[in-house]
């Protein structure tokens, strides 16, 4: 990373003798930034508040010159109004980024410098603390690139950019909607709710997603296991999470239709006025491949099936 520093910071660190700071900065998908400094006053750096408690702990940034990971870590204490256990198990730090940087806490106006920056990682609870990974921006280079062939669809979410379908419609032919508004009438565990306001076959929802409308959770996203049709327009669904904070009676949802990833799936149930036909010409699968099963024919003739 380029050492852009402020003019006014970098003739302070020349001194010798510096007053510099720690900062760090959060940056969730979901929610307001989170920004803590190790000093014991808050301060306003590039216009930027940053808060002295609950404050962060972190560690030396362990890096090398070949191309290993950066990585550090971080550790708070829960605060109401700041950050509390039900932000970390809503998924308040999923998929968030970070900033590292340092300031002259005597004349903060003098701006900071970032020094790391990457991507939240693992995030362990303790009593009444946390620990984040911070994974630096190398990090990325780690990861797998291109597609790994399977007879199953691999796309991300159904509705996606690959996957092309337009969850705002109905089902051809039954008139159902893809996206449905469902309110909560009972709660069986920390997991597991009755809903109404339901239409739609027996597995309509499995592995598809939720968006909390109203109530605790309003605004963050899970992943639904599987429904139970319980009656004429109501149903027991089952989230894969337990939601950051209690589901209650009355709290409404947008719940989307799951897909197995199979191509028959992609097929029958994905069809609309657009699509009567299904969303097969998107499917993202080889269904034709070959299974891992091998064996010899009668007539000499190796073949693959399974």
């Amino acid at each position: 990373m380029p050492r852009n520093i402020p003019a006014a910071l970098a003739a302070h660190i020349a001194l010798g003798g510096t007053s510099l700071c720690e900062l760090i900065k959060v940056t969730p998908t979901v929610g307001s930034v989170l920004a803590f400094t190790n000093h014991i006053q808050n301060l306003t750096v590039d216009s930027q508040l940053y808060l002295a408690r609950p404050g962060m702990r972190v560690s030396e940034v362990k890096s090398g010159l070949k191309m290993e990971i950066d990585t550090s870590q971080a550790q708070g204490f829960f605060q109401s109004g700041v950050i509390t256990l039900a932000d970390i198990l809503k998924g308040k730090f999923r998929d968030a980024t970070f900033e590292r940087r340092f300031a002259n806490y005597d004349s903060p106006g003098d701006g900071g410098y970032t020094y790391q920056s990457g991507q939240i990682g693992r995030v362990d609870v303790a009593d009444n603390s946390f620990t984040v990974e911070l994974r630096g921006l190398i990090q990325k280079l780690s990861q797998p690139v291109g597609r790994v062939t399977s007879r199953m669809c691999d796309v991300q979410r159904v509705g996606d950019a690959r996957c092309k379908f337009n969850l705002a419609t109905t089902q051809a032919g039954t008139g159902t909607p893809f996206t449905q508004t469902l309110t909560v009438t009972d709660v069986n565990t920390a997991n597991e709710f009755e809903v109404s306001g339901y239409s739609g076959g027996i597995d309509w929802f499995d592995g598809g997603y939720l968006t909390w409308i109203t109530g605790n959770n309003a605004g963050y996203t899970a992943e639904i296991g599987a429904g139970i049709i319980i009656g004429f327009g109501s149903l027991t669904l089952s989230l894969i999470m337990q939601p950051g904070q209690d589901i209650q009676v009355g709290d409404t949802c947008s719940a989307t239709a799951g897909c197995d990833r199979f191509n028959h799936t992609c097929q029958n149930k994905f069809r609309n006025a657009a699509q009567p036909d299904g969303n097969l010409v998107n499917f993202r699968g080889y269904p034709d491949l070959a299974g891992a099963i091998i064996y010899k024919a009668a007539d000499g003739i190796i073949a693959a099936g399974g």
